[in-house]
């Protein structure tokens, strides 16, 4: 009888002390349980989410406010003010963080918070923004990066520059993610760098998210943070389990889901080639570069030869030069087969978006190309959701105005120039 009333006692104690004491986290739980949306879901998309939910980050959640951002100014107004919102913590993984106009002035805003004692942490590649630099003529190792963590940014490396050979960081698979968490309470992630080309002058797509869907972004931010890691109290503890009452309610299904070297599936090439397989009317894609692997053509191919309305927004002129022909080596296969290319001719295409029959749109970070499909670390969102995807169909169709399709009469009037950078550099494109 004492000795039963003794553990009675010692687990009161233990109980309140858990209810009274913080977690390691911080502000947020160890362990968050997640409602799946997935018997939400159109019955004709269930395989996919359930395909695509390789971990519990991934679960398909539903009662999040999220917009899509298609204005690089206006991001940045967004993530300014939500930077500037910010009380406990910044969470930011993102492939370029330039040493630009707009690189300098985030910068800036971090040590700021950091300074107020905000707890910044930064995910950082530095090989990706090392060749970034040298593409653009800027200037590197002038203690841009190192500077924020002196000041007081907690910034890991994603790949040590002197660990080129190690197996777990190989130079071709860069983090390509673009990931940002404010305080547990508003996200964001798709296609947006933090530079002057995303916030400015690309045409490129992100999603700002609030509601449960933030943790499981969280989660995904949270293991590469806790892989880079060098002790164990380096580490932030986070658990998403699934709960055992199923999500219930109005309104999108948003999918979280990685893609890269830490996921068990190409999950992306995947998600596209299922799409265009069991699409019934439109498939319609955007991408900055168009590389893609002989599975995704054959698909492409496939689906428009079946009579599936496939198009691809592409701009003409790549960011970077030698891009551009490998982009064109791909066409006439593709316009051959029945696939429609558009090529914009004013600006940069950055964004990474493909939607489906007014039911299904991906926003993500990952292109069109080998790099992306098959190597790189990648991040974005499944929305399932008919007002969600009608509204961006019709934006992409309304963006379409602006561009000149290719067709036979394009194929003629390629100089032998640029065939000859098509067949140079095409066989180079597993590298770019």
């Amino acid at each position: 009888m004492l000795k039963q009333l003794m553990v009675n006692v010692a687990l009161f104690f233990l109980l309140l002390c858990r209810a009274s004491c913080p977690s390691v986290s911080g502000a947020e739980p160890d362990t968050v349980y997640v409602r799946d949306a997935t018997g939400l879901i159109r019955e004709q998309y269930r395989p996919l989410a359930r395909y695509l939910t390789f971990v519990p980050a991934s679960i398909p959640t539903v009662g999040n406010e999220m917009e899509i951002i298609t204005n690089g100014l206006h991001y940045r107004e967004l993530l300014t003010a939500d930077y500037n919102a910010a009380k406990d913590y910044i969470e930011l993984e993102t492939m370029l963080f330039a040493s630009d106009t707009t690189g300098h002035f985030f910068k800036e805003l971090l040590l700021q918070k950091a300074g107020e004692g905000v707890t910044v942490r930064y995910t950082h590649d530095n090989v990706a923004n090392l060749f970034d630099n040298i593409i653009d003529g800027r200037s590197f190792f002038n203690g841009f990066y190192s500077d924020m963590r002196k000041r007081g940014v907690d910034m890991r490396n994603f790949r040590p520059l002197g660990r080129f050979c190690d197996g777990l960081y190989p130079i071709t698979s860069w983090n390509h993610r673009k990931i940002s968490i404010v305080d547990g309470k508003v996200a964001y992630v798709g296609g947006m760098n933090i530079n002057d080309g995303s916030m400015g002058a690309w045409e490129d797509t992100h999603i700002r998210i609030k509601g449960p869907a933030v943790m499981s972004l969280r989660a995904m931010f949270l293991q590469n943070w806790n892989m880079l890691s060098t002790s164990k109290s380096g580490k932030i503890p986070l658990q998403l389990v699934r709960s055992e009452e199923a999500a219930s309610g109005e309104g999108a299904v948003f999918q979280l889901f990685a893609d890269g070297p830490d996921v068990p599936a190409n999950s992306v090439q995947d998600a596209l080639v299922w799409t265009l397989e069991n699409a019934s009317r439109y498939v319609y894609i955007a991408t900055p570069y168009f590389m893609p692997t002989k599975r995704v053509v054959k698909a492409m191919k496939k689906a428009a030869e079946r009579g599936l309305d496939v198009r691809l927004l592409i701009a003409r002129d790549a960011d970077v030069e030698f891009a551009s022909p490998v982009n064109h080596s791909y066409y006439k296969t593709c316009v051959r087969s029945g696939v429609r290319i558009f090529e914009r001719v004013d600006r940069f295409v950055h964004s990474k978006v493909f939607i489906a029959d007014d039911y299904m749109i991906y926003i993500g970070s990952s292109n069109l190309d080998k790099q992306s499909l098959l190597k790189l670390y990648e991040a974005g969102a499944m929305i399932y959701d008919e007002h969600t995807a009608t509204l961006n169909a019709r934006k992409y169709l309304e963006d379409l105005k602006g561009t000149e399709e290719v067709t036979e009469t394009t194929f003629a009037g390629w100089s032998a120039g640029e065939r000859f950078k098509q067949k140079v550099f095409r066989p180079l494109s597993f590298w770019m």
